[in-house]
């Protein structure tokens, strides 16, 4: 038995319906998701973001290293077991690969979860959405393993319970070195 786990990202709700007698105007359909394994061998989608400082953070000037994107919340229990190996990845490869926290909460939330947890991966911001959309998120935690030429090689949703979560990372990141 294989023990999945995984947490849905909150979007943005619609405005609740109003009563009338006419009907609620339909939501414009989201594009439809890609499969995960559709994302891999393509090149990365590019996204210009906030890091937790305010500065701007532009995923195409990190070409030339391999980069892992961390989707996660800090409400969501996955990610939370996730994180301390991702914090692991990042103070033991840190030179090698960059590793980015990809985070659609409010700053302060984030910099505070980061402090209580002595988590010191970068982070930036994707209030928007922006990043999540591009790379089709559909649960968290969401993991991106981008090789330095911007090809995106693997991609890991949720987590599965029966590995050691860091082993599975590591194993990745040695593929993109």
């Amino acid at each position: 038995m294989i023990l999945l786990s995984a947490c849905e990202p909150e979007r943005p709700k619609a405005a609740a319906a109003t009563a009338s007698a006419e009907p609620a105007p339909q939501a414009a359909e989201a594009p439809e998701a890609k499969p995960i394994n559709a994302l891999v061998g393509k090149p990365a989608p590019d996204f210009t973001l906030k890091g937790l400082d305010g500065k701007p953070v532009h995923l195409a000037a990190l070409k030339g290293k391999p980069v892992v994107l961390d989707f996660w919340a800090t409400w969501c229990p996955s990610c939370i077991k996730l994180l301390p190996r991702v914090q692991k990845l990042h103070r033991e490869m840190g030179g090698r690969v960059i590793v980015l926290g990809v985070n659609d909460e409010e700053p302060a939330k984030i910099k505070a979860f980061l402090d209580e947890n002595n988590l010191t991966v970068p982070q930036v911001m994707d209030s928007a959405d922006e990043a999540g959309k591009a790379y089709s998120v559909g649960i968290i935690p969401f993991t991106v393993f981008i090789d330095k030429n911007g090809t995106i090689k693997a991609v890991h949703e949720g987590i599965n319970l029966d590995h050691d979560l860091y082993a599975d990372l590591k194993g990745e990141v040695d593929k993109l070195l």
